[in-house]
């Protein structure tokens, strides 16, 4: 959908590159990345590099994962630019989650609020179903590639 549509963004939770290595390029982890790692001290990140040491930034302090521990608040940036996408955006899909986790689940949310069409593809209901402007339940793997079809006809 990402070379179909010109403004296209991906909000995930998955922490594990899965969009990108799909060949997806516009995408905001909100839990951000187990492949990369922050530091502790002055939030620079970089790829992970395999190391017998703890990896330290060039600052001297520890790098650590770059997801988000339970607990800890998300990255503001990238809630920014996924509540500024949704305003200029048409359609909101939520795709195969269980809409429960904060502050993902409020983004569906909000985009109802400004009146933006929102379909909810999981193969349970959620929380949103009710919500929504279309319900599709069943697997992604099993809608998208039908949605693709239908957009490409």
């Amino acid at each position: 959908m990402e070379r179909i549509f010109p403004s296209f963004l991906i909000v995930t939770q998955n922490v594990d590159g899965l969009h990108q290595r799909a060949g997806s390029n516009n995408v905001q982890e909100i839990h951000g990345n187990i492949f990369r790692v922050r530091c502790i001290e002055c939030g620079k990140i970089e790829d992970h590099k395999l190391k017998p040491d703890l990896p330290r930034c060039e600052c001297g302090s520890l790098f650590r994962p770059d997801v988000v521990w339970y607990g800890e608040p998300v990255r503001g940036e990238v809630l920014s630019k996924a509540y500024e996408f949704i305003m200029g955006c048409d359609l909101v899909m939520v795709i195969g989650t269980s809409a429960m986790v904060q502050p993902a689940a409020s983004l569906p949310i909000y985009a109802k609020s400004l009146k933006k069409t929102l379909a909810v593809i999981n193969p349970e209901p959620t929380p949103l179903n009710d919500l929504s402007d279309f319900e599709l339940l069943d697997r992604a793997a099993k809608i998208l590639p039908e949605i693709v079809s239908k957009i490409n006809e």
